[in-house]
């Protein structure tokens, strides 16, 4: 997954988190839906936007330039991070290993 986007990266303990709805933890790493993004912590305290823009708008891939209207946020067996978009009636699909972001209806 892309390690780049909208606040990240940087110390999580100096970027924002402004309405975290939802956690997960996978692989050592913290997933937080926040404001129409997920959030990426690592052991290090490095914070990275995995999907989302912050702001809602098109729908896209790369995942880091999609508007993803997270609740909740999942890693699944192959690494892939899984977004319920509630928003958008959709379950989004990150790809670990491309950062591409698939969507299927709910």
């Amino acid at each position: 997954m892309s390690s780049v986007g909208v606040g990240g990266p940087g110390r999580a303990t100096n970027v924002p988190i402004t309405d975290p709805c939802g956690v997960s933890v996978a692989t050592g790493l913290l997933y937080i839906a926040d404001n129409q993004t997920v959030r990426q912590v690592d052991s290090t305290d490095r914070l990275t936007t995995p999907a989302g823009t912050g702001a809602i708008g098109p729908h896209g891939a790369p995942a880091v330039s999609a508007s993803v209207g997270t609740c909740a946020t999942a890693v699944d067996a192959s690494g892939n991070l899984v977004i319920a978009d509630s928003p958008n009636a959709v379950i989004r699909v990150v790809a670990e290993t491309t950062g591409t972001c698939a969507a299927s209806s709910a």
